[in-house]
């Protein structure tokens, strides 16, 4: 049960080429009581004549900037939450590492109120597992960063395909809870991709 949307998008340059098609896919659903799902997949071909070289601040050299794609900016409760990851707890310093899930751990106020949002990258997608771009201050954000520190050429007609997930959870998960969170959502986003 849940909701599915289908897009078509051109991107023009300034100058008015077609420089690459993408269709996006987008399914919400619900995983439990408490918890919700966002799928969402791209596939963006390359329509130019040329070489076109997907990457980041980092690849340009701007150290730990490896952001880029789907990317998630959280609101001031977030700010100085938890990262979790399969491998423990932390904040900032989890910036690059590499899994199939990151989960953030934010406080909304002064009576414990916390919310959990479990990402997933698929394991097909681009340098799996992914990088993450992660920061806990001054600001929350979540990026699963499959170009942070890697250039990825597209050829002309060459498309990529990215996908993710992000499940919202009322409450704090712990790690464990956003293991299993990390798994039902993945399973999840296997059902857009086969779709």
């Amino acid at each position: 049960h849940g909701v599915r949307a289908v897009e078509r998008l051109d991107w023009i340059t300034q100058d008015g080429r077609h420089f690459f098609s993408e269709t996006r896919s987008f399914a919400v659903g619900v995983l439990a009581d408490d918890t919700w799902v966002l799928s969402f997949t791209t596939a963006f071909t390359n329509d130019t004549d040329d070489t076109v070289v997907m990457g980041s601040p980092t690849t340009e050299g701007r150290d730990n900037a490896g952001y880029g794609g789907f990317f998630w900016r959280g609101p001031r409760s977030f700010t100085g939450g938890r990262v979790y990851t399969a491998d423990g707890e932390g904040g900032d310093e989890l910036m690059g590492v590499r899994g199939d899930w990151m989960a953030f751990r934010g406080a909304h106020d002064s009576v414990d109120a916390a919310s959990t949002l479990v990402f997933t990258d698929h394991p097909d997608n681009p340098g799996a597992p992914v990088k993450w771009f992660v920061r806990s201050n001054p600001f929350a954000a979540v990026c699963p960063a499959p170009f942070f520190d890697t250039e990825l050429p597209m050829a002309p007609g060459d498309t990529v395909t990215l996908r993710h997930a992000v499940a919202i959870v009322n409450g704090d998960t712990g790690v464990d809870g956003a293991a299993k969170t990390a798994d039902l959502a993945a399973a999840e986003l296997a059902k857009l991709v086969a779709a």
